[in-house]
């Protein structure tokens, strides 16, 4: 039921009052419509948004920095690294090296040692090699300087001897050697003739 809010009649839902005031506005102030309310009379306390979980621990350790490489200080400068050099190549810096001795002076001189040694019955062996080794020698250039054969006859004629004893006390095995021990001890005797 409705009624009119000057007059207070009682009007139909869709009559209009007398005093033309609208079914609208007729209706009580009191009797407004109010928002729907949820049944039951306390309201749930809001939802809080969880927390990310956090570890046990309270504090990271700080992360590891890498050290810088420590460089080695030098007072001094390295030296500058030198440049390998083969032979040849100190040899075209230093000088040549070659042998200016003639062929028919070197069949001259074995010639002579041959007889030497043939008469002597092997005696004189050691003269003739120091005779035919001395002109090599002197005709034998190395890196620009000249050879020079400081050895004796008579300083060989010692290990000629021993040599010979040590073959035959061998069977003639040590002689295989002798090549060797002579040329060892032509090169003790062997000095740059500069040097001298």
């Amino acid at each position: 039921m409705k009624f009119c809010r000057k007059c207070g009649k009682q009007l139909n839902p869709d009559e209009v009052c007398d005093c033309a005031a609208s079914v609208a506005s007729q209706a009580p102030s009191s009797i407004q419509q109010q928002p729907a309310q949820p049944a039951y009379s306390s309201p749930s306390p809001p939802v809080q948004q969880q927390q990310p979980i956090q570890p046990a621990y309270s504090s990271l350790s700080p992360p590891v920095q890498q050290q810088p490489a420590i460089q080695p200080t030098y007072s001094n400068p390295p030296p500058p690294v030198q440049p390998y050099t083969t032979p040849s190549d100190q040899t075209a810096v230093v000088g040549e090296s070659y042998f200016d001795g003639g062929l028919f002076q070197l069949i001259g001189w074995k010639i002579a040692g041959f007889f030497v040694t043939l008469l002597t019955l092997g005696i004189c062996a050691p003269w003739a090699i120091c005779m035919v080794y001395r002109w090599e020698t002197k005709h034998t250039v190395v890196q620009g300087r000249r050879l020079m054969f400081t050895g004796s006859a008579i300083g060989l004629f010692g290990q000629w001897i021993k040599w010979i004893l040590l073959s035959i006390i061998t069977i003639g095995i040590y002689s295989l050697w002798i090549g060797i021990s002579l040329r060892k001890w032509k090169a003790k005797n062997t000095v740059f003739q500069d040097n001298y």
